[in-house]
């Protein structure tokens, strides 16, 4: 009888050794989840993901929106891998939170589809963040005939 009231004790004290071990590890990460403030980051994202424009023409989009998560510094941002003829401008370009995408295309320029044009953000710190889309440069309106692109 007494060997049983043994093992029936160190069985229940290794159990109770066990649950106060398991619960305090949970403990910790829930209280280092609240006490840890988020890691720093932003997003960057675009309404659509191609714009077309007419070779000869510009167009203005609100295209880059910013979403913040514990960030509040700047973030720079550049516009890459335009084709030949093609010129981007971003006004408000140390945005906060959206910046506004200006494209103009050379009448000269190349038609065609242009896949891969890339808005960049840098911002200190932080690792840099892309988005990108598709430009499509269209053939210049015929004289005395309505565009379809307005």
């Amino acid at each position: 009888m007494f060997r049983h009231i043994a093992r029936s004790w160190r069985f229940s004290f290794v159990a109770m050794v066990i649950c106060v071990s398991a619960c305090s590890e949970a403990s910790n990460e829930k209280a280092d989840e609240l006490t840890s403030p988020p890691v720093a980051s932003y997003t960057l994202s675009l309404p659509a993901p191609q714009l077309t424009v007419q070779a000869g023409a510009s167009v203005s989009t609100t295209t880059v929106l910013l979403a913040r998560t514990n960030f509040r510094d700047k973030v720079s941002l550049t516009v890459e891998n335009l084709p030949r003829g093609v010129v981007a401008d971003i006004s408000n370009p140390d945005s906060t939170t959206v910046a506004f995408l200006s494209i103009s295309v050379d009448a000269t320029a190349p038609l065609g589809t242009y896949p891969g044009v890339v808005v960049r953000g840098v911002a200190h710190n932080l690792a840099d963040r892309t988005t990108s889309f598709t430009l499509t440069i269209a053939p210049p309106p015929i004289p005395g005939m309505k565009s379809r692109f307005r």
